[in-house]
C-alpha cells in the first residue's frame, strides 16, 4: 500500500459465501476514493473458507487480511 490512508473499511466475516465476499470486495475496490485500506477480520472460519479468504486479499494491494483462530 503506497501513500496515506485516509479511511479504513473493517469488514468482518465468518464461513463466507464465495460470491457475496467478492461481491462485497469489490464494491469497496470500485469506490472512486484511492486512500483506503480493507481490513478483512476472519473471525475464524473453518479451514475450506480460507481459500476464498486469501483470493479476496488478493484483489487489490490494499486489503489486508487478518485472522482470529476461534469464531
Amino acid at each position: 500500500m503506497s501513500g496515506t490512508v485516509r479511511f479504513s473499511v473493517i469488514m468482518g466475516v465468518y464461513n463466507p459465501a464465495g460470491r457475496r465476499l467478492f461481491e462485497a470486495v469489490e464494491s469497496i475496490v470500485r469506490q472512486t476514493a484511492a486512500d483506503w485500506e480493507l481490513l478483512l477480520l476472519d473471525d475464524g472460519s473453518a479451514e475450506g473458507y480460507r481459500p476464498l479468504l486469501r483470493r479476496a486479499a488478493r484483489m487489490d494491494g490494499r486489503i489486508r487480511l487478518i485472522r482470529e483462530e476461534e469464531n
